[in-house]
């Protein structure tokens, strides 16, 4: 099964988007997604465009002229699954979150992508001990451990971890 581990999808109106170019140096716009709203008077299909950032690290979003709300997505990273022995196996999922915002042109926001867990230096080939980077915690291990993965979140432009508005948590190491 395919997941998508390490990613923040951003989704906005595309007239008011596309012009902008909103998404920062990594991100990639894109407008190939629908939404249905529900409302009294019935639903709406709506033509929507997102932000989708997959690099590992900070970036930012700045949100078009016209866009009011915007929905954010966090996906955490996973966790140090050691490909080269089954026996290590997945200690768990990372996390996720979704959410509306209410926002007004301009504003920045930090974008930051949770990473997998790395090895140390001169370590046996495939260990993951060192966890992944925003927050990911190391193994206290460098033989048959991984860290865990760091997490994915959104903070308004030069916020610190008291700041986030969104997080998708890391999953746990082993």
């Amino acid at each position: 099964m395919t997941r998508l581990l390490l990613a923040i999808g951003v989704w906005l109106v595309p007239a008011a988007a596309r012009a902008a170019a909103p998404c920062g140096a990594n991100g990639v716009y894109q407008e190939t997604v629908t939404s249905t709203r529900h409302t009294w008077e019935g639903d709406t299909v709506v033509p929507l465009a997102q932000c989708v950032y997959t690099k590992v690290g900070l970036d930012t979003f700045t949100v078009p002229p016209y866009q009011t709300e915007v929905m954010f997505a966090a996906y955490g990273a996973g966790d140090g699954y050691r490909t080269d022995n089954t026996a290590f196996g997945r200690t768990g999922d990372p996390g996720s979150v979704e959410g509306r915002l209410a926002v007004g042109s301009g504003e920045t926001f930090d974008i930051r992508v949770g990473g997998l867990p790395t090895g140390s230096s001169g370590r046996i080939s495939g260990v993951c001990d060192v966890g992944g980077y925003n927050g990911g915690g190391n193994s206290g291990s460098t033989l048959n451990a991984c860290g865990g993965g760091g997490a994915s979140d959104v903070r308004p432009s030069g916020g610190g971890l008291a700041d986030r508005l969104f997080v998708g948590g890391g999953a746990g190491g082993n």
